[in-house]
């Protein structure tokens, strides 16, 4: 979701994936490359997805391959830990793209139920929208300095997902708001399309802290890039370094 988080943005709550503090004795689980991207698997997360029947390691490795058949990844970290903390409530998995560096973190919570279900919808999910995001962040033109820019940074980001995993079920973040919510929540939003992008504006409009419905902008983005796509014939893949303005122009997005 990243700086969408913030600035990931899926998305969502979760920690930084800088991947520069130190590993604690036995925190190491599994480490290694996929396509250039490095994953660090931590906290003993395997074991946990081996609890439910889910191959972790096999999960990540074939999304992030899918992800890197579609779009030109850049050489960015992964870690995946059990972190309930750090998850979507109600989710059981969580993702951030760091806004500085691409590097990603995926955070996992076992108390969700059905656990194995969050793992084989929500990780591939996760993974191709992070890395959306971090293909836009340092393959330009970064995650975008205004509200509008982050609209269409993460409309475009799950757009991608359902493009990379069709079977994967839709988000609940994609479609969390009814026709006359959508309209009136983008008329509210007129007045703050230009104002500058911050962690405070990213919390009220994608996570609700305010009056704005939960999910708002991740729907709006969706539905923006939705309009896009259809009239320029084109694909989140292939948009992934389009500039945020031009898509929300060119979108002729009315709801």
């Amino acid at each position: 979701m990243r700086a969408a988080l913030a600035v990931t943005v899926l998305i969502l709550v979760a920690a930084c994936a800088s991947g520069d503090e130190p590993l604690r004795a036995g925190d190491l689980d599994e480490r290694f490359e996929v396509a250039g991207v490095n994953v660090t698997i931590l906290g003993g997360a395997i074991a946990t997805a081996d609890g439910v029947d889910v191959d972790l390691r096999e999960l990540v490795e074939s999304s992030i391959a899918a992800v890197a058949d579609a779009i030109d990844v850049p050489p960015v970290r992964v870690i995946v830990r059990v972190e309930p903390s750090q998850a979507i409530p109600g989710i059981g998995v969580g993702g951030f793209a760091d806004p500085r560096t691409g590097d990603v973190s995926v955070a996992l919570d076992p108390a969700h139920d059905p656990f194995d279900d969050a793992l084989r919808h929500r990780i591939p999910d996760v993974l191709a929208h992070e890395l959306h995001h971090s293909t836009r962040i340092l393959r330009g033109p970064g995650y975008g300095r205004s509200l509008a820019e982050a609209f269409v940074t993460e409309g475009l980001a799950q757009r991608f997902v359902v493009e990379a995993f069709p079977d994967v079920p839709l988000a609940p973040w994609a479609d969390a708001l009814t026709p006359d919510e959508e309209r009136e929540t983008w008329d509210r939003a007129q007045d703050a399309l230009d104002e500058t992008y911050s962690w405070e504006l990213h919390e009220e409009w994608f996570f609700g802290t305010g009056d704005v419905p939960h999910w708002a902008g991740y729907t709006i983005g969706f539905n923006i890039v939705g309009f896009y796509l259809q009239a320029e014939n084109t694909t989140a893949a292939a948009a992934v370094t389009a500039a945020g303005d031009e898509i929300l122009e060119r979108s002729g997005y009315a709801p």
